[in-house]
């Protein structure tokens, strides 16, 4: 496990010509399973997602070598129509901190923002609070 603990480079090649600029996200990265890792990543141009992309696409590096990719699969989960949200978030006493609750409220304020984070300008989100009574927030 400290041998993986180095460093996982990991790096996009596309077969056509590549963009200018190519952002690589890691949005999970589980080694529950080591030596297997498992990966879900997300490709940006500037602003717009990267389509398309298959396996061969993209290369794992560790300490500057190149690792084999032995499965996987590409999911191209932004092809989709634009969708419509309600995101519900308690506020209450019980998400506050100590000694009421366990400061979850931070912690559900950063998965929400990393969850719109994903969304487009062509979806909708609403969000909603509550603690008692419903507060429209967004």
């Amino acid at each position: 496990m400290a041998r993986f603990l180095l460093f996982i480079l990991a790096a996009v090649f596309l077969a056509t010509q590549a963009p200018a600029q190519l952002r690589l996200s890691i949005d999970t990265l589980d080694t529950g399973a080591f030596p297997d890792i498992r990966m879900v990543v997300r490709v940006t141009d500037g602003n717009s997602y990267v389509h398309g992309l298959q396996m061969d696409n993209f290369a794992v590096f560790e300490n500057g070598f190149v690792q084999p990719i032995t499965a996987g699969y590409c999911e191209d989960t932004l092809g989709r129509v634009p969708v419509s949200l309600l995101l519900l978030i308690d506020v209450s006493l019980s998400m506050g901190p100590w000694p009421w609750g366990n400061n979850a409220i931070i912690e559900a304020r950063r998965s929400a923002k990393a969850f719109v984070d994903r969304f487009t300008d062509d979806d909708e989100i609403a969000l909603v609070s509550f603690s008692g009574e419903t507060y429209y927030n967004q």
